[in-house]
């Protein structure tokens, strides 16, 4: 589990940013397991992670550097099938920058050309 305490308030303002993206959420009432809710659109779930940082550097290789526990213990949660994983940073922009962490790789996803493949499926965020 990664150090701190989780960002309530962030991950409260990520679910109300997810519902507006069209998802529905699920929220989780438990700190056990490295996921802070789910998210479903179109018939995909994803499990997403929500950290906040303090700085302005969100490129992948800076998020793969300072978000290294969190990405790690997505990468190792026991899900199957055509589930996605990703990572949402709230920085000091007050954004959220969303990252989807795959088995070898982070990649960002840009706002408001979301390409999401799951399986055959492929979704686009306008």
């Amino acid at each position: 589990m990664s150090r701190g305490h989780r960002p309530e308030v962030a991950i409260e303002e990520a679910k109300h940013h997810a519902a507006a993206l069209g998802f529905l959420v699920i929220s989780l009432d438990t700190s056990w397991i490295p996921v802070d809710f789910f998210a479903i659109r179109s018939g995909c779930l994803t499990i997403i992670r929500v950290r906040r940082i303090k700085y302005g550097y969100y490129h992948v290789p800076d998020i793969e550097s300072s978000c290294e526990r969190e990405i790690a213990e997505l990468r190792e949660f026991p899900i199957t099938g055509d589930i996605a994983r990703e990572l949402w940073v709230k920085g000091c922009d007050k954004h959220f920058h969303r990252y989807r962490v795959m088995k070898d790789q982070l990649e960002a996803i840009e706002k408001g050309s979301e390409k999401i493949s799951y399986g055959q499926q492929t979704l686009v965020e306008g």
